[in-house]
């Protein structure tokens, strides 16, 4: 994590007040619209002349590579509950593992990583950004987000919160960890 503050440091240090990627202005817009009686905000990317959604971006930015691959993972009988320990955050991270394992990810630049990491690390109160900057920091996060899509997600509440850490190896992954009650944050 400190070499990835330290590149966005030097990084900061040698870009002009607007932010570029691939040589053209980039930048987060914040849109409010009304639906409702009820105030909405959607972010959005500018670049290249035109304002767009995180996907439509990843669609113009790679337009040859994006979801490249177009599979997604399907959790079935155990695993199904099994997954259901892991928050939102953690199983569609799992996903992109899955997959990252038996395909074979599109080749990306790492300065459009650093750019778009550097893009989103100054952005606030936007939870677009956020979630793009957790993805990205992954191994290998923007290659993953190219070659499969950056929209994959599996929705469900999860029924417990569980701490774990992973020992990836060549042929499997190993969880490892301790499902986390109330009573074990008290101590």
């Amino acid at each position: 994590m400190v070499a990835e503050e330290e590149r966005i440091t030097a990084l900061e240090e040698t870009t002009a007040a607007e932010p570029t990627f691939r040589g053209l202005p980039i930048a987060w817009e914040n849109v409010t619209t009304e639906e409702d009686g009820k105030q909405k905000t959607a972010h959005w990317i500018a670049w290249n002349g035109s304002r767009s959604k995180r996907e439509d971006f990843f669609k113009l930015a790679f337009p040859d590579c994006y979801n490249k691959i177009k599979k997604r993972v399907k959790f079935l009988g155990q695993a199904a509950d099994n997954v259901l320990w892991l928050t939102g955050g953690q199983r569609t991270k799992l996903m992109y593992e899955i997959l990252a394992a038996k395909y074979e990810l599109v080749d990306v630049d790492e300065v459009d990583n650093t750019t778009l990491t550097l893009l989103c690390w100054k952005e606030e109160d936007n939870k677009t950004a956020d979630d793009l900057l957790s993805r990205l920091r992954w191994p290998n996060g923007l290659a993953k987000l190219v070659t499969f899509g950056v929209g994959m997600k599996l929705d469900a509440a999860a029924q417990h919160t569980w701490c774990y850490s992973v020992d990836y190896q060549e042929d499997k992954a190993i969880f490892e960890g301790q499902s986390m009650t109330w009573e074990c944050w008290q101590k």
